[in-house]
């Protein structure tokens, strides 16, 4: 359930569907969370160092709140190790995909690897 149009706007303004309901998703954890350890909003804020109303929006899924804060109610929920286990480069297999790719082309192109690996960072 949106909260006045919440996920509609926020999908307008960012144009990231997918991001936006996956934020919504993962606030709805973090509000289940905080339920199930029997803390209030109020409670977690002055843990987490922030504003209860910044509790609230990350309930909700608002992407304008900044990571740090995620970070730290997560945290003082003790879930923050799932999060950074979540983006270990050991288990990111697509990323894996892309390093082996890249060495097998290099091991292929021998001495021309250097000037085209540079390139690629050329901006």
């Amino acid at each position: 359930m949106t909260h006045g149009g919440f996920m509609e706007q926020t999908n307008r303004l960012f144009g990231f569907e997918d991001s936006t309901k996956a934020l919504a998703s993962i606030g709805r954890s973090i509000r289940a969370a905080r339920i199930a350890r029997d803390i209030t909003a109020a409670d977690l804020a002055a843990r987490a160092r922030v504003s209860r109303s910044t509790i609230t929006r990350i309930e909700r899924g608002d992407p304008g709140v900044a990571m740090g804060s995620w970070v730290m109610v997560l945290e003082q929920l003790g879930l923050l190790h799932a999060f950074r286990d979540a983006l270990d480069p050991e288990r990111d297999a697509k990323g894996e995909f892309v390093r082996s790719t890249r060495a097998r082309q290099r091991a292929r192109l021998g001495g021309k690897a250097a000037k085209i690996a540079a390139s690629d960072y050329d901006f």
